[in-house]
């Protein structure tokens, strides 16, 4: 039996897996233009069992979720190359819109997603729950894709330099940069987000290396006396730092990379990155700003105080950012900040 079968096939395997004591791992995506993040996910995914199956969109499945121009590599090829990885056991094709049907066919021990998902937002989650299996999270964070490196050609081909936009976002705590920093990189391709170390903990259900890396105050000051931060900065008590090797790597392929950052921070990118655009995000009012903390309900009287304290100090320097974008409107906002990424592009273009 070859690797490539249909999902019948893979169901007798799934079977004799078990009886022997074995469990059933099933993996799914498009894997258009393999790159090393297919790799480190599908390696990832074959730890956890004995049998690794993966399910791999149709042309048609792919062209639906991405759009006419997608996939680049046909599905036979794309099942080829995955079939080729080592660990990986079986590889079957399917063309409906979900892995759902797949998956109830299956029965799979353990259902494996990638890091661009948590545990509690994986679509299958409840099928997977109910007949007793479970979802790992697994691969490296997502910071490959095969639509930012489509993106990232297409704006090679149009002339321009192929470095990518360095974008830093601040802002003072409750402004709503973190809202419309994930509609940016849900709404435009190309641009990824640059994830920062940091000594505080985690909250609430932030993942080390998808939200943060979480490091303690022994291995910051290793990596601020080896030169390893683009920036950092102590804010609120606790350390943050930008790493300089992967946001520069990022920018020479072409990517543009989001910086969610405080003003010191931010200063400090701009020169040692001349080029960088800096964009502040201002709460309408002061007593906006302080409902929105309240209402979050996460912070400490002392910590609002702290944060109202900080949050003029922050506007302040705020002002001599490139760009002032007011959130008064949540939809409005999220219109600007994307025609100030897009505008940043074109003006790089041919130059």
């Amino acid at each position: 039996m070859g690797k490539i079968t249909d999902l019948k096939t893979a169901c007798a395997a799934a079977a004799t897996a078990r009886n022997q004591g074995g469990r059933v791992v099933l993996g799914n995506g498009a894997f258009d233009m393999l790159h090393v993040g297919h790799l480190r996910y599908l390696q990832a995914a074959q730890k956890h069992g004995e049998l690794l199956i993966i399910a791999i969109n149709s042309d048609t499945s792919v062209m639906a979720a991405k759009g006419p121009l997608r996939p680049v590599v046909p599905e036979n090829e794309r099942a080829e190359l995955v079939a080729a990885i080592a660990g990986v056991d079986l590889v079957t094709i399917f063309s409906e819109p979900t892995v759902t049907g797949i998956i109830e066919a299956l029965r799979p021990d353990i259902h494996a997603k990638g890091t661009d998902y948590t545990a509690d937002t994986v679509p299958e989650r409840q099928v997977v729950e109910q007949y007793g299996g479970r979802i790992e999270i697994v691969g490296d964070p997502k910071d490959h894709s095969t639509t930012d490196t489509v993106a990232t050609l297409t704006r090679r081909s149009a002339g321009g330099t192929g470095r990518g936009v360095p974008l830093v976002v601040s802002a003072p705590s409750g402004a709503g940069k973190t809202t419309l920093c994930r509609r940016l990189l849900d709404e435009i391709s190309g641009v990824g987000f640059s994830v920062s170390h940091t000594t505080r903990p985690p909250r609430g259900q932030e993942q080390d290396g998808i939200d943060y890396h979480f490091v303690d105050d022994q291995q910051f000051d290793a990596m601020v006396s080896a030169g390893d931060f683009l920036e950092w900065a102590a804010v609120h008590d606790k350390h943050y730092g930008t790493s300089k090797a992967a946001a520069m790597g990022r920018l020479a392929r072409g990517e543009d990379v989001l910086f969610d950052i405080d003003v010191q921070g931010g200063f400090q990118i701009a020169r040692a990155m001349p080029d960088a655009v800096l964009l502040f995000v201002a709460p309408p009012s002061t007593d906006e700003l302080e409902r929105r903390l309240r209402g979050r309900e996460t912070d400490s009287e002392e910590q609002i105080k702290k944060r109202l304290a900080a949050a003029n100090n922050e506007m302040a320097a705020g002002r001599d950012y490139t760009y002032w974008l007011v959130n008064d409107d949540l939809e409005q906002a999220a219109t600007q900040f994307r025609a100030v990424l897009l505008a940043e592009r074109l003006r790089r273009q041919g130059r």
